[in-house]
């Protein structure tokens, strides 16, 4: 019985990829246009969301055919077994949520590569890579825009779940280079400010950078609901294995997986940006 409320939250967050895919289609929110290596590094020298498709692609992680590649995850199951702490349940905002459960990564990895119904959804996300993982430091490379001495590498994380987990509507303490390593992923960006009343931010000091503003609502929704938010620039796009997305720090986003997936996430900042 305790595992019905994980159930429906499972089965409202595959709705919830069908409605991110309306919003990936939808007229009022506009595609980020794809770049290439010079306008891409120009956009990150300039604050300004951009994608470069097919930038990681080269990296043993993103290979289909590498022995060190990720995108069959056996490449996890060939690290030594430990416990990690994943969330399971959805998201924040959904009954039964839970984050720091610990699991065995084998166990993980096994229950992503051979789904059964009825079993909780469990998603890695914002994992320290480097610190719990480094044997696999050699599998991808630092993007080229970070290696010049006026950025600080922050973190490097990884986000390794199922189809249907949901980074809720929030925005980054750091600029954020997000590679898709392997899957897709579906992304909404929203330009405000971060106490922009249209945002609807949440009040309490630890959701702060969470927006109450679900994407799954139409527009006429939430044009009665969050009144403002539907004229805040919005921009979309989808990533698939080897694209990587520029967030610049403070922008808005959601990030949906349309099929198992796993990113990356280098968190790093310019030197003279910080605080």
């Amino acid at each position: 019985a305790s595992l019905q409320p994980l159930k429906r939250n499972t089965a409202r967050l595959q709705r919830y990829v069908a409605s991110h895919q309306m919003i990936l289609r939808s007229i009022h929110v506009q595609p980020l246009v794809d770049s290439n290596h010079s306008s891409f590094k120009a956009a990150v020298e300039a604050n300004q969301p951009a994608v470069l498709r097919a930038g990681a692609l080269e990296w043993p992680c993103c290979q289909l055919n590498h022995p060190n590649s990720w995108r069959n995850l056996n490449r996890f199951q060939q690290l030594p077994n430990a416990t990690v702490q994943v969330e399971e349940g959805g998201t924040f905002r959904d009954q039964g949520f839970q984050q720091h459960v610990p699991v065995e990564l084998h166990e993980l990895i096994t229950r992503l590569q051979t789904p059964e119904s009825g079993q909780p959804m469990r998603y890695l996300a914002q994992y320290d890579l480097l610190f719990h993982f480094p044997e696999l430091a050699n599998d991808f490379e630092t993007p080229d825009v970070l290696k010049h001495d006026a950025i600080d590498l922050y973190q490097t994380l990884i986000w390794l779940g199922p189809v249907a987990t949901r980074s809720w509507l929030h925005f980054d303490p750091y600029d954020n280079l997000f590679v898709q390593v392997s899957g897709s992923k579906s992304v909404v960006l929203v330009q405000a400010a971060a106490r922009d009343a249209a945002i609807f931010a949440y009040p309490a000091r630890n959701r702060r950078n969470f927006s109450r503003v679900d994407l799954t609502k139409s527009t006429i929704e939430m044009d009665t609901l969050y009144p403002g938010f539907t004229s805040l620039p919005r921009l979309k796009t989808t990533l698939n294995a080897g694209d990587i997305l520029y967030i610049p720090r403070g922008v808005w986003h959601e990030v949906v997986s349309l099929s198992t997936a796993v990113s990356l996430s280098f968190w790093f900042r310019e030197r003279a940006k910080r605080v």
